[in-house]
């Protein structure tokens, strides 16, 4: 797949289903907004359904990771309680999201960790689907 980049911060702007979604940094006026393409269906769907709660994941900075073609491939929302363990992730592996973490939404501003064994499941996942 290359080189992966990465982007912290939350949806600004979507449309077209969540298919095309630009990234902002509300902390940070001087960092420039990134605009991505969500290909894979799961993934869009997901985002643009979340986009009509008023959950807590939905104003969470998240860590966005897009290929060269600034394509969407995955996601992680990070943990309060382990900074180097997410308390939720998504990995596109073309048209297939794996989600690792809770189930639901994110209901807690504070969210912890995943499991020690979701993480290392992800872990694999993302080198599988990244590599």
């Amino acid at each position: 797949m290359g080189r992966i980049y990465s982007y912290e911060g939350t949806i600004g702007v979507s449309s077209d289903g969540c298919r095309d979604i630009i990234l902002d940094d509300i902390r940070d006026d001087a960092k420039a907004p990134v605009r991505l393409t969500v290909t894979c269906p799961p993934l869009a769907r997901y985002l643009e359904e979340r986009g009509w709660t008023d959950c807590e994941e939905r104003y969470l900075p998240a860590v966005w990771f897009f290929d060269r073609n600034l394509f969407l491939v995955g996601m992680i929302i990070p943990s309060v309680d382990n900074p180097d363990v997410p308390a939720k992730g998504f990995v596109c592996d073309g048209m297939e999201l794996r989600r690792f973490g809770p189930e639901g939404y994110i209901e807690t501003d504070q969210p912890e960790a995943m499991s020690r064994t979701e993480y290392f499941e992800y872990l694999d996942a993302v080198r599988s689907a990244w590599r």
